[in-house]
């Protein structure tokens, strides 16, 4: 695994550190190439709604939601940094989204596995967040909006979807991926077929 940069907060008790990983700053320079990643101002971004966030929401299991709402996009969307508690005081970054183009973007923290799905799709399963991202190919997003699900649907300067985050994947949509296939053939405009394709290779690559 990768290095990381630790950012200590003392907002939550139970998280006294946060850890981003250098892959996924990597990753995200490499395959989102719209989103600054690299930029100073963006990595200061994360760290400064880690440590003074305007609020904090409890989202799913052991994560949480650090919130920014000072810091907008050109939608007056906050800057969110959602984290993954991993032990007694640590957490890591799930995703987090930027406030200067709005775009929602993919972090990847190893044990993740990417596949070709038909012609004009691709699918990546992050194991270590249980994150699954579809996304069309060589599409770029510019803004993404999360549902009540928990799903980012990410969309593109012309306003049609352009992919999906989907957080949770295995924990929440194991056991209903026909529900969930049947949200992604809606937003898509693909064949229900399709979209089970997604979700069973996806399944299919998780660890056991």
């Amino acid at each position: 695994m990768s290095a990381f940069r630790i950012f200590r907060t003392d907002v939550l008790p139970q998280v006294s550190n946060v850890r981003l990983y250098e892959e996924t700053i990597d990753h995200v320079r490499d395959h989102h190439r719209e989103v600054p990643a690299n930029l100073p101002s963006m990595i200061m971004a994360v760290e400064n709604t880690l440590i003074n966030p305007t609020h904090i929401e409890k989202s799913r299991s052991n994560s949480y939601v650090y919130v920014d709402a000072q810091t907008t996009n050109a939608w007056g969307d906050p800057f969110r940094v959602p984290v993954k508690v991993i032990d007694a005081t640590s957490a890591l970054v799930k995703i987090f989204s930027s406030p200067q183009l709005g775009f929602q973007m993919r972090q990847s923290f190893g044990g993740e596995t990417t596949m070709a799905v038909g012609q004009a799709f691709s699918v990546t399963y992050d194991a270590l967040t249980d994150v699954l991202y579809i996304t069309k190919q060589s599409a770029q997003a510019a803004r993404g909006v999360e549902d009540a699900q928990g799903i980012v649907w990410r969309y593109g300067p012309d306003g049609d979807i352009i992919g999906a985050t989907v957080v949770d994947f295995v924990d929440l949509w194991a056991k209903r991926n026909g529900a969930l296939a049947e949200q992604l053939s809606a937003h898509f405009k693909i064949p229900h077929p399709q979209a089970m394709t997604f979700l069973e290779r996806a399944l299919d690559h998780q660890p056991h």
